[in-house]
C-alpha cells in the first residue's frame, strides 16, 4: 500500500499539490504498518467548526444577552433541563440561511473539536428539517453495505 511514481504523477496532473501527495503517501504507509501489526487504523474525521458566533446557552445567559431571537429560542427550550439546554449552542448571526439565529445548534462530537453540527429551527412549520454542517453527517457506512 504505497503510491507508485505513476500514481503520484496522475494525482499531480489532476491538481493535487506535492505536499498533499506526500501526506497521502505517508497515510497509506502508516495504514500498511498498522495493518501488519494487526491493528485497525483510526478513521479520518474532518472537523467542522460551529457556525460563526456560536456559544453555549450557558454563555449567553451568563452575559445576560437581550436579543429577541435568543429569547424566542430559549423559550422553546424552557422544558429542557439546564444541563441539557446548556450543552446546546446559539448564534446571534443570521448566517447564510438568514435564520440561523432562530435555531438551536447541537454539536456532534467532542465539545472542544466537533466533527459537525445540526441546527434545528424553533418553528417546525417554517423548517422541520435540521440544517447540517455536512449533508451526510449522519450517514455511516457499514462494511455490510459494500
Amino acid at each position: 500500500m504505497s503510491l507508485t511514481q505513476k500514481m503520484r504523477s496522475v494525482l499531480i496532473q489532476l491538481g493535487m499539490s506535492d505536499d498533499d501527495v506526500q501526506q497521502l503517501s505517508y497515510t497509506l504507509w502508516a495504514a500498511k504498518i498498522t495493518k501488519q501489526q494487526g491493528r485497525t487504523p483510526p478513521p479520518y474525521i474532518e472537523r467542522k467548526p460551529l457556525p460563526d458566533g456560536a456559544k453555549t446557552f450557558a454563555h449567553w445567559f451568563a452575559v445576560n444577552i437581550t436579543d429577541d431571537n435568543f429569547a424566542a429560542v430559549a423559550m422553546e427550550l424552557a422544558d429542557m433541563t439546564d444541563e441539557r439546554r446548556d450543552s446546546l449552542y446559539w448564534t446571534p448571526e443570521p448566517g447564510s440561511s438568514g435564520d440561523m439565529n432562530r435555531r438551536y445548534i447541537w454539536a456532534i462530537g467532542p465539545k472542544d473539536a466537533p466533527v459537525g453540527w445540526a441546527a434545528l429551527h424553533i418553528n417546525p412549520e417554517v423548517d422541520d428539517q435540521p440544517m447540517l454542517s455536512t449533508p451526510n453527517i449522519f450517514h455511516f457506512k457499514d462494511e455490510d453495505d459494500q
